[in-house]
C-alpha cells in the first residue's frame, strides 16, 4: 500500500471539493437574488414602489425635480386626490375619495379602473399635507398613470404648494 499516495490523493480531493463549494456559493447567491426579484409577488413590487414614491415626495425640496420608477400591475392605476374633502379625483371627480384621504392630498393605487368606487377600499394610500397635485396628462380624471405590468417613470417638481407629476412608460 502506498500511504503517501493515498494522503496526497485525499488532500487533492478535499481541495477540489472545497473549491467546488466556493464556486457553487459564488454562483448560487446572485442567481437566487435575481430569481427572487423576477418571481416576487407583483403586489409586493407595487407596495415597495409606493413606499419609494412616498419617500421621494416627502424628501423633495422646493425647486428640485426628481423622478422614480414605480411598478403597477395591468389592472391597477395611480390616482391623485387634492386636499379638498368634498372632491373626488381630478377636475371631473371621476373616482370617489377614500376616507383615509379626508383633508389630505393623496396618491392611491386603485385596482378596478371601471368603477367610481375603485379607490375607496385601497390598501395602498399615501397622504400628504400639501395642497394637491397638478397632472400633466389627465387633470380631469386624476389618473396619474395606468399600470401595464412594467415599471413606469414618474417625474415630479413643486409648483407653489402643489406637486406636478409627469408619467412616462419606460
Amino acid at each position: 500500500m502506498n500511504k503517501k499516495g493515498d494522503i496526497k490523493m485525499t488532500g487533492r480531493l478535499f481541495i477540489g471539493i472545497f473549491a467546488g463549494l466556493i464556486v457553487l456559493a459564488i454562483l448560487v447567491v446572485p442567481t437566487s437574488k435575481l430569481l427572487a426579484g423576477l418571481l416576487s409577488d407583483s403586489s409586493e413590487q407595487t407596495q415597495e414602489s409606493m413606499d419609494n414614491l412616498n419617500y421621494t415626495i416627502t424628501h423633495l425640496a422646493f425647486g428640485e425635480t426628481d423622478s422614480i420608477l414605480i411598478y403597477l400591475e395591468d389592472s391597477e392605476m395611480l390616482v391623485a386626490f387634492d386636499n379638498d374633502p368634498n372632491s373626488g379625483s381630478g377636475t371631473a371627480s371621476i373616482f370617489e375619495r377614500p376616507s383615509r384621504c379626508f383633508n389630505k392630498a393623496c396618491l392611491v393605487v386603485c385596482r378596478d379602473t371601471s368603477d367610481s368606487d375603485a379607490c375607496v377600499n385601497s390598501d395602498l394610500i399615501s397622504g400628504y399635507e400639501f395642497g394637491g397635485f397638478i397632472l400633466s396628462d389627465s387633470p380631469e380624471s386624476g389618473i396619474v398613470t395606468l399600470g401595464n405590468g412594467e415599471y413606469i417613470s414618474i417625474s415630479m417638481e413643486w409648483a407653489d404648494n402643489d406637486l406636478v407629476l409627469f408619467a412616462e412608460e419606460k
